[in-house]
């Protein structure tokens, strides 16, 4: 409802449709800008770019310790804390 990035403190959705009911929720969506609904989907955008990003560092990083964990698991379905 509420983001938290450059393009500011803005609330996106009125809080009375909060409901279940999915034409007021798709009525609040159409009120919105069609340059905030798109400044959103490039902050998200850049948001999911981060996050692709931080995992594949991640990943290469502790290549060694991944590859050591898969065959503990294909070895024992459940390994222990300590074989962990």
């Amino acid at each position: 409802m509420f983001g938290m990035s450059e393009i500011g403190p803005w609330a996106l959705t009125d809080p009375a449709v909060q409901a279940s009911d999915v034409v007021l929720r798709m009525l609040a969506r159409n009120s919105m800008s069609e340059k905030i609904a798109e400044d959103i989907d490039q902050s998200v955008q850049k948001i999911i770019d981060s996050a692709y990003e931080v995992a594949k560092a991640h990943t290469r990083n502790n290549r060694e310790a991944m590859d050591k964990l898969a065959e503990l698991l294909v070895e024992k379905e459940t390994p222990t804390r300590d074989e962990f």
